[in-house]
């Protein structure tokens, strides 16, 4: 059996308010929006990047050809 997810991933380029400039400031914002957030939140490939996941839930795939691809637990 095969546990199987799906979720999705937003990225914000963080910039100056005033100046609209690329804000470096990736680190800083990771950690404040982890403490206050709980939310998985990760550097990006830019220091002025960042990406938040979902917490996708798991859909089980039965190996078996005979049962179908899917299978809900209800």
């Amino acid at each position: 059996m095969t546990i199987l997810t799906m979720g999705a991933e937003e990225e914000f380029v963080l910039v100056d308010r005033v100046t609209r400039a690329p804000a470096h400031r990736a680190p800083e914002v990771i950690r404040r929006a982890t403490r206050e957030f709980g939310a998985p939140v990760q550097a990006e490939l830019f220091n002025a990047q960042i990406e938040i996941c979902t917490c996708p839930p798991p859909f089980v795939r039965d190996s078996s050809p005979r049962e179908g691809a899917r299978r809900s637990s209800s």
